[in-house]
Parts: C-alpha cells; sequence; structure tokens
C-alpha cells in the first residue's frame, strides 16, 4: 500500500527501491515470508497445473488470506488445548511424584521398624537362652 502511494510521487522502481531498502525483517519475519512465499508459489503451481480457476471473483483479493487466517486460528486453538492438557498432564506427574515420595518414606519406614524388631527378637532371643 505504502508502495503503490510513493510510486505515485517518485515512480515505481523508486518506490520499490525505497520500500527494498527501507524495511527491515527480524529472523522470525523473514522465516515467516518465506514460508508464505512458498506457501503462495505451491498453492499457484497447483491451480495451474489442476487448471483449475485461479479464484471466485469475490475471493480474488483476499480469499488466500482469508483462508491462511482460519487455519492460523485453528492452529492457535489446538495449540490452546494441548497447552492445557499439558498443564493437566504436569498436574497429574507431579501428583504421582509426591506419591511416589510417600511410598517411599513409608517403605523406609517400615524397613526401619523391621530392623528394630528383628534387633529387639534377637536379644530377646539371648536373654531366654
Amino acid at each position: 500500500m505504502l508502495e503503490h502511494t510513493l510510486t505515485g510521487s517518485i515512480g515505481a522502481a523508486s518506490a520499490h527501491n525505497a520500500m527494498e531498502n527501507g524495511i527491515r525483517y527480524t529472523s522470525r519475519e523473514t522465516a515467516d515470508l518465506k514460508a508464505l512465499y512458498s506457501h503462495l508459489v505451491t498453492e499457484m503451481d497447483t491451480r495451474i497445473d489442476n487448471k483449475k480457476p485461479a479464484a471466485k471473483p469475490a475471493d480474488t483479493n483476499f480469499g488466500l488470506i482469508d483462508d491462511l487466517q482460519r487455519q492460523i486460528s485453528l492452529l492457535e486453538r489446538k495449540n490452546l488445548s494441548q497447552q492445557q492438557q499439558l498443564e493437566k498432564l504436569e498436574m497429574k506427574l507431579e501428583e504421582r511424584h509426591q506419591q511416589i515420595f510417600k511410598y517411599r518414606i513409608a517403605a523406609q519406614h517400615a524397613q526401619r521398624d523391621k530392623h528394630k524388631l528383628s534387633e529387639q527378637l534377637q536379644a530377646l532371643q539371648q536373654t531366654s537362652e
């Protein structure tokens, strides 16, 4: 949009050059743009190969963008659901760790009590002889 505005005042080549040199993208934005470009090229190739019409007249401007936004929304909902599942599983895991800890403590107490009782039994046996 900005490039089109600049085209009217400084010319198409100058506007394109200004946009190309003036915009700096982060590495994440660059990766996102490359992925989007790759998706667009693939989408165009498959439509040409299948000899399907490019899009309905109403969809020509924003059909692909709407589709991508729907996919993003779907993936965000899926991500949220998985995050919630992960939190539940982490809570279950923590509960299991606590149970295991309690069982270990109980086993140690039982082992200690067994050892004390066996010592007492031996002492009683020695005194009775």
